[in-house]
């Protein structure tokens, strides 16, 4: 009979995909949040960072691409 632990199998994999992750290269991200895009939508543009209120945060390039492809009108990737 071989014991198997989930809790410990999900463990290594989660740190399996954090190695990748960090591997791989990262960006900067620009989104635009919900609340503020009627707004911007209504100007005709949406404003300059940081003063458009938009929040930047840093992943993996696969992540960030992932972001993009979800809501591409109010994502975009910021290089470095």
């Amino acid at each position: 009979m071989t014991m198997f632990n989930e809790n410990a199998t999900d463990r290594d994999n989660d740190e399996d995909k954090a190695e990748e992750e960090e591997d791989e290269e990262s960006v900067t991200v620009e989104v635009m949040p919900e609340y503020l895009r009627a707004s911007h939508l209504a100007a005709g543009n949406s404003g300059r960072y940081p003063m458009n209120g938009a929040e930047r945060t840093r992943c993996a390039r696969g992540i960030a691409e992932e972001l993009v492809a979800g809501d591409p009108e109010w994502t975009k990737i910021i290089e470095g």
